[in-house]
């Protein structure tokens, strides 16, 4: 986890939101900074260590964007896959063609849906895989803090938490309210970086899938439908679209629509 700012106000920076985008404001503008948390030694890139008694700091206003969970998983598993097929070579040939039929026989023979086998010894049964996704915002230090501490807590004295819509970071209506927060913040811009359509590695997993789903849908496993992924990442985005729904009816939104 990471944060980007000034002592005064700092974005929450995640696996698959926008967090690279974030550390960027910090890269690109000397009076910004990245502190990161869970590295005591936090050298890298001028990291500053961020420790949790930062969190008890009245004058510290911490925002955290909030990416549909679905949409995140979704990013995480392009990620991921793109990751594990450039290290097994499926991409070595730089050549869109060439990767493309690699990545179509990868799938063809990895998410195939097994079929059910039944046959009197019940060890045989083979169950449907099933996708999976550890990544959640139940997992992330600073949510848990909040929901743990802050959260409903009329007493709490320290950080002040408010949450932001992820697509709101570009609007100048977020830069402009972080000037109003503190003037450090002034002539910076999020950028956009590693997005799915800029790769072209993840552009052709995505056009397999596309191809796969149009040519025999239900023959294999596909990351864009829900009833593919395992129960426990089911119950998570349901959770997780219910917490948000609740933090957007609260004074710990801020609607930068």
């Amino acid at each position: 986890m990471r944060l980007t700012g000034t002592e005064n106000v700092r974005i929450v920076g995640i696996p698959k939101n926008a967090s690279q985008s974030i550390k960027r404001i910090g890269i690109d503008n000397p009076h910004i900074f990245n502190w990161d948390y869970d590295i005591p030694n936090a050298k890298r890139e001028n990291h500053i260590h961020f420790t949790e008694q930062e969190f008890y700091k009245e004058d510290l206003t911490i925002i955290f964007p909030f990416r549909d969970e679905w949409e995140r998983t979704k990013s995480n598993f392009l990620q991921y896959f793109r990751d594990h097929l450039e290290l097994m070579g499926v991409f070595d040939s730089q050549n869109k063609e060439i990767s493309y039929e690699r990545v179509l026989y990868y799938v063809k023979t990895t998410f195939k849906r097994p079929e059910l086998h039944l046959e009197k010894q019940p060890r045989n049964l083979i169950i449907k895989t099933e996708l999976d996704n550890r990544l959640s915002y139940f997992n992330e230090t600073v949510f848990n803090f909040f929901i743990d501490n802050i959260f409903n807590n009329d007493n709490w004295k320290g950080a002040k938490m408010i949450f932001v819509d992820l697509y709101t970071l570009r609007h100048q209506k977020f830069i402009d309210w972080l000037v109003e927060l503190d003037n450090r913040f002034e002539g910076c811009t999020v950028p956009q970086y590693n997005v799915a359509k800029d790769h072209w590695q993840k552009n052709v997993i995505i056009k397999v899938f596309d191809q796969l789903r149009d040519e025999d849908e239900g023959k294999y496993l596909d990351y864009t439908k829900l009833r593919d992924w395992n129960t426990n990442v089911r119950v998570n985005l349901d959770n997780s679209s219910r917490i948000w729904r609740l933090i957007k009816s609260t004074n710990y939104y801020k609607n930068l629509k």
